[in-house]
């Protein structure tokens, strides 16, 4: 069997890691057209922003250790796959000869690209499209300190513009946030964190903009004027985009399935609609009923790594549809996320759901620093069953309380079981009655006041908590 992987970065090389931890003797051929072996981590843009790294390639690194039988080939353009015939036509970048491989299976996993805003003047040298560290290198020199304090427009909506904009401010620039939508993150929070999260870049000294696009911009000596849907405009020094990513699939156009979004449509083992064709990392979506897109380094490494134990002769191992379950830290509070918010649920056609939320400390310790955790999770009001879950807490550690929700959702739990779900206690650590259980009680407590309208139900109760 000979596997051709295209894509030599995140989860291209865990996907060869996996089979080679089985299988040695078959041949792999990776082929990628970045000249360094060891792809780099996007959080490095974060970090060397704000300081912690003085050079973003800091945070790279290297998945692939000189496996057996395998050929990597460096500074290669894939031009064209023919699917149906098995080759790959390939370029080298450096000598411009042309050659083909043929495969029996191939793995895909040429990942993403940032979207690309359209208005006039995003082609000029201050408009950064935030993806690598060429981008981070870009950014710290339009950025750099002088007389004058810099300004810096980040326009976006996810964790990645998010985090930028907090980079950026710690470094003395004066940080403007622009979104389209009428609230930031509407695609990963519900209000009650939405409006925390809010409430913290602004009280740290961000303009915050929504509801508002950037329909073009100019250059201004050394500066760049940005007009905005809104009438307004305003001169910066850079103009940092993270408005999201888009699949690299045009080279699977018309072969394999895709979703609305142009990812490749994949079952629970990477397989596509064409079964030698496995589609891993930013490049595939795994079938599902919400069928989101999720470009997450975590996500794409487990990705690749199915592929490949499947490839090497694993078949129990297989990858549930994507929760987008993320988490990122803001001005020293952590915020994470996982399922569905409300919203998303409403538009599924479940009009019962509801999002809870409750505010409280994360131990009962009195003698150290109370830390705050908000909790939120969404969930059907007539099976009980529990879609989503939201943390934003200033204690890290209780952020990890995200992966417990993530198989909760994975295991189609209700708040009645989540109420009772077994967890230790330690009175530095967390609470004797947990918060998954609290908030899992408050919810069945509302579910049967739902389903009951029972005035048994004690008001007090519930909203002692609530926030």
């Amino acid at each position: 069997m000979k596997i051709v992987v295209l894509g030599g970065s995140n989860a291209g090389f865990a996907a060869v890691n996996a089979f080679r931890q089985l299988n040695q003797q078959d041949e792999v051929v990776i082929i990628e057209k970045q000249t360094i072996v060891a792809p780099f981590i996007s959080a490095g843009i974060r970090m060397a922003l704000d300081g912690q790294l003085d050079d973003a390639s800091q945070l790279s690194f290297d998945r692939f250790q000189g496996q057996p039988n395998t050929i990597y080939r460096q500074g290669c353009i894939v031009e064209r796959i023919d699917v149906k015939n098995k080759k790959v036509y390939v370029r080298q970048g450096d000598s411009g000869q042309s050659l083909v491989e043929t495969f029996d299976k191939l793995i895909y996993a040429l990942g993403s690209s940032p979207k690309v805003p359209s208005f006039v003047g995003s082609d000029l040298n201050q408009v950064v499209f935030v993806k690598d560290k060429q981008d981070a290198a870009e950014i710290n020199q339009l950025t750099r300190r002088g007389i004058v304090q810099k300004k810096a427009l980040v326009y976006g909506g996810g964790p990645v513009s998010v985090e930028l904009a907090e980079a950026l401010q710690r470094r003395g620039v004066a940080v403007t946030f622009v979104t389209y939508a009428e609230q930031m993150m509407t695609k990963y929070f519900d209000e009650p964190l939405r409006l925390n999260l809010e409430r913290l870049m602004r009280d740290n000294g961000i303009k915050i903009k929504t509801n508002v696009e950037v329909v073009s911009v100019d250059r201004h000596g050394k500066q760049i004027m940005v007009h905005f849907s809104d009438g307004q405009e305003e001169l910066y020094n850079v103009m940092a985009i993270a408005a999201g990513l888009q699949p690299n699939t045009a080279m699977l156009s018309g072969q394999v399935e895709m979703d609305r979004y142009g990812a490749a449509l994949v079952n629970d083992v990477m397989q596509s609609s064409q079964s030698d064709v496995y589609v891993v990392g930013d490049a595939g979506v795994i079938q599902s009923d919400f069928g989101r897109y999720a470009p997450l380094l975590s996500t794409a490494i487990k990705m690749g790594k199915v592929a490949g134990y499947q490839l090497a002769g694993i078949s129990d191992i297989k990858l549930k549809p994507h929760l987008i379950t993320m988490g990122f830290e803001v001005f020293g509070r952590m915020y994470s996320k996982t399922g569905q918010t409300l919203k998303q649920l409403q538009q599924a056609n479940l009009p019962h759901s509801k999002v809870l939320t409750l505010q409280a400390q994360s131990t009962i310790n009195q003698v150290g620093s109370q830390k705050t955790v908000k909790l939120g999770i969404v969930f059907d009001l007539k099976s009980g069953r529990i879609y989503g879950a939201q943390i934003a807490s200033d204690d890290i550690a209780t952020t990890e309380l995200i992966n417990v929700f993530s198989q909760v959702i994975t295991e189609q739990s209700t708040v009645t079981e989540l109420a009772v779900y077994e967890t230790f206690f330690e009175a530095e650590m967390n609470l004797p009655y947990a918060l998954i259980n609290r908030i899992g009680e408050l919810a069945m407590l509302e579910q049967e006041k739902y389903l009951t309208d029972s005035a048994l139900v004690s008001e007090e109760l519930i909203s002692e908590y609530i926030d």
